[in-house]
């Protein structure tokens, strides 16, 4: 469970193999497959108005940091490796929040 999930698992996967901690012949779309998910980024379009341009104000509203995901390839290349981990799992955190949030939404509609 999660948000923009299959980005992310095609991301860590590419990156994986590059890095040799992946065989290189592994099929990353597989992955999407081999295991249930839920991905609530559609749930935040919708509830966008369903626009993609500003859907993530739905995570943003509960970050603590002020720190961005534009940021981490510049605390990256400043080797700021403990500002990185707060922000993900500040984002982390705030995901979660949000998550909750929509199942309590959802959570009293009437089951057919």
């Amino acid at each position: 469970m999660g948000v923009a999930l299959i980005f992310d698992i095609l991301f860590l996967c590419e990156r994986a193999k590059i890095h040799g901690l992946l065989d290189k012949d592994l099929d990353c779309g597989m992955l999407l497959h081999e295991k249930p998910l839920i991905d609530f980024k559609p749930v935040f379009i919708l509830l966008n108005d369903f626009r993609l341009k500003g859907w993530n104000r739905f995570i943003d509203q509960f970050m603590k940091t002020k720190i961005s995901g534009r940021d981490v390839p510049k605390l990256y290349k400043s080797k700021d490796f403990n500002k990185i981990i707060e922000y993900i799992i500040d984002e982390f955190e705030a995901t979660l929040e949000a998550i909750n949030n929509v199942i309590r939404i959802f959570k009293p509609l009437p089951k057919q």
